[in-house]
């Protein structure tokens, strides 16, 4: 038992030193490009909220992106990011009205989602990457001391184990399903224009065109060069990924 309260000791002490660094590194990128901005130097601030970014994902870091890139008149990757930080805070009215403006700058018109994909991004917007992660850590880390205390007091059963391990499996499963839906189902184009084909490959037919700001779900790729969208009024078709951000 003593063995097992050391383990525990120091399997908190290593997360918490882990948490403090990136929180360091977090406020320290955050403040920085917060500093950029106000300063009127967009680009920098942009190339530093994407830093913060792959440190943690919040919608704080995703509306000050979006923010920057609507000053660089960068309307299609604002309007990518406005959405990311809606996913993160929802009923943030800042961010509703700024995704809203910038919407009214693109020149096509799309309509909002429908169907299963409002229902798996209610979902998701009730969590993000920083909180799935601490879930799956608090959770491994009591699928493993319940694990070691049924053994270690022999009451333990194959069964009650299958049961343990089954439901930390599922949830596990959940949170990475969600969050993979949340990064890449809808995507943005970027280019001032950008042709929408009938196939991957530029000999198809082109089938109709887009202008930058219009918004999309995708629903396959091709070579990681092109991507199969369909836009709210169930229009479908191929387009490259170098004129889109997803």
């Amino acid at each position: 038992m003593k063995r097992l309260a050391c383990f525990l000791i120091l399997y908190f002490s290593f997360s918490q030193t882990l948490f403090a660094d990136e929180n360091y590194k977090l406020q320290k990128l955050f403040s920085e490009a917060n500093d950029s901005y106000t300063a009127g130097q967009y680009e920098d601030a942009i190339q530093k909220y994407e830093d913060a970014l792959k440190v943690q994902t919040n919608g704080i870091l995703y509306f000050n992106l979006a923010n920057s890139y609507f000053r660089t008149n960068s309307i299609g990757k604002s309007i990518f990011y406005y959405n990311k930080a809606k996913i993160f805070m929802p009923r943030g009215p800042d961010v509703g009205f700024n995704l809203n403006y910038a919407r009214s700058k693109a020149q096509d018109k799309i309509e909002k989602k429908s169907g299963v994909e409002t229902i798996i991004l209610s979902i998701a917007r009730l969590l993000n990457e920083r909180e799935s992660f601490y879930f799956l850590f608090i959770s491994s880390f009591l699928f493993l001391g319940t694990s070691i205390f049924l053994i270690y007091r022999k009451h333990a059963s194959l069964i009650a184990l299958r049961y343990v391990f089954g439901l930390f499996l599922v949830v596990g499963i959940t949170f990475v399903f969600v969050n993979s839906f949340m990064e890449n189902s809808f995507g943005v184009v970027i280019a001032k224009e950008a042709k929408v084909l009938s196939g991957p490959g530029a000999e198809n037919i082109i089938l109709f065109t887009l202008h930058e700001g219009s918004e999309f779900t995708i629903s396959d790729s091709w070579k990681d060069s092109w991507s199969q969208i369909q836009l709210a009024d169930k229009k479908k078709g191929w387009i490259q990924n170098s004129d889109i951000i997803f």
